[in-house]
């Protein structure tokens, strides 16, 4: 402020309380903070006086103003050469100071004052600084709206050490993940907890989001049970996982490779290679002409009718006779598949074998979009929604984007990917990006798991039927409620 009467330049001296009070009632305490979001700044005139002149520009880069927006108290940083001069273009001139007859004010705003809350899980921000030793801490505020947290309140929980006997069960290891808390096995942890809240969640419907070569990894068989058992209510899947559980039910195989060998050798002796995975080439040829012959029957059955994909996969599960087949068991069990991405893959090619075929007089048709309304209509049917997925893609986002289009949002989520966020890709994107779509709840209970899905999920599922016992078999919302309205045949 200035220092004298005018005419004088600005300077520092000592003011009376009451002086203080009358420019802002309120100071910056545990009470009411003033607060401000404009720089401060005042009229100015100008004086000709060479012997107050200074250089032309001349500025201090230290400038006291709010450092956020909005609400924030004052402090001192650094400001650009180019702000600087857009606050006061022609500051000092060369015989001429820049003086003020008025004390530099602004207007000020307060808050209410802040609560203290010891102990409750937030995010928060610094509002005082650690000395320069720990031993020197007394208490570390930090402030997130009306809470203030206490240095202590952060380190209640130790890490537990993980110890391994040879008794030790599946669950008890997910526990010991849990009491450790950190990293991966913290999130795998967290994952087993979400996955049993959604099954013991009878209102809940669990969908089972499926991409990558899940099946001829090994797979197979735990999803059949998951269907067996009702422990999944909802399949959505790439045509591919579906493609590799009909070649198995027709009885091809899937065989341990490597991914270490010359591929031009696998081609000659007609082996396809999925990483480290071999199928052959006759075991694709034998499903080819087995299901064309099966899509005329059911083309005949149907005659020009539209099947969604839905209907489709259940039309190819009742006529395998294969018990472990996927397909097989959600047909009997009533466990909707959906394919929304059905013609990118090898059912796409083996409708073109069968409608290319001589006198064929009605072709198959499937209508993916006729999927919209029956996937919609069970998340918004359903009192809750949660989905496990495993990769991402399109399965992905097919029950992501039912969930907001019904406007209920996800309950629960579980994902287990390998992907990144960075590129923008679904498969990768985060839960929280999901939020903001309104695909999950807000208060959702949420987890990603950032592995292969091979190892993690077969432990998740050990770890469910651990908990909720190995005969269990789930009544669902969906089963009693929903399931018989959209079984056709």
């Amino acid at each position: 402020m200035p220092t004298k009467r005018l005419p004088s330049k600005t300077g520092k001296r000592r003011t009376r309380l009451d002086a203080i009070t009358l420019a802002a009632s309120r100071r910056d305490t545990l009470g009411p903070i003033v607060t401000k979001v404009l720089d401060m700044t005042s009229r100015t005139r100008t004086s000709n006086d060479p012997r107050t002149a200074t250089i032309r520009l001349t500025k201090s880069r230290s400038v006291t103003m709010p450092t956020g927006n909005p609400f924030t108290t004052t402090t001192k940083q650094p400001k650009s050469f180019s702000a600087i001069t857009e606050a006061a273009s022609t500051t000092v001139l060369p015989d001429s100071t820049v003086t003020t007859s008025l004390v530099i004010t602004s207007l000020t705003e307060t808050i209410k004052p802040h609560k203290k809350l010891d102990s409750q899980p937030i995010k928060a921000l610094p509002s005082a600084h650690l000395t320069k030793h720990i031993s020197h801490i007394k208490q570390y505020f930090t402030r997130q709206g009306d809470i203030y947290m206490e240095r202590k309140d952060y380190l209640k929980t130790p890490v537990e050490h993980i110890k391994i006997d040879d008794t030790l069960t599946v669950n008890q290891l997910i526990t010991k993940f849990k009491n450790s808390g950190s990293f991966g096995a913290g999130r795998l942890a967290k994952a087993c907890d979400v996955y049993e809240n959604m099954l013991r969640d009878q209102d809940c419907t669990v969908f089972l989001a499926l991409s990558g070569a899940v099946i001829p990894a090994g797979m197979r068989t735990i999803i059949v049970d998951l269907i067996r058992k009702h422990l999944v209510d909802v399949i959505v899947s790439t045509g591919a996982s579906m493609v590799h559980d009909a070649i198995e039910a027709v009885g091809g195989a899937h065989y341990r490779g490597t991914p270490n060998i010359d591929d031009k050798e696998l081609y000659k002796y007609h082996i396809f290679r999925i990483y480290d995975i071999f199928v052959t080439e006759e075991d694709y040829m034998k499903l080819d002409y087995e299901l064309s012959e099966l899509f005329t029957r059911i083309a005949s059955e149907y005659k020009e009718e539209s099947l969604s994909s839905n209907e489709f996969t259940w039309e190819i599960g009742k006529h395998l006779k294969d018990k472990n087949s996927i397909l097989r068991a959600a047909y009997e069990e009533n466990i909707p598949i959906f394919v929304p991405a059905v013609r990118d893959s090898e059912f796409g090619f083996i409708h073109w074998l069968h409608s290319s075929q001589k006198n064929q007089k009605n072709t198959l048709k499937v209508d993916a979009f006729k999927d919209v309304p029956t996937i919609c209509g069970i998340c918004s049917k359903s009192p809750k929604n949660g989905m496990i997925v495993i990769g991402g893609g399109v399965p992905r986002n097919t029950v992501q984007s039912a969930a907001l289009a019904s406007k209920k949002g996800l309950d629960y989520a579980v994902v287990i990917t390998m992907d990144r966020p960075e590129t923008g890709g679904l498969s990768g994107s985060t839960l929280s990006e999901s939020i903001s779509w309104g695909k999950l709840k807000g208060q959702g209970d949420g987890v990603m798991v950032i592995a292969d899905a091979l190892m993690v999920f077969p432990i998740i599922v050990a770890s469910a039927i651990e908990r909720l016992g190995k005969n269990v078999k789930r009544t669902s919302f969906f089963q009693s409620k929903i399931a018989q309205e959209i079984k056709r045949k």
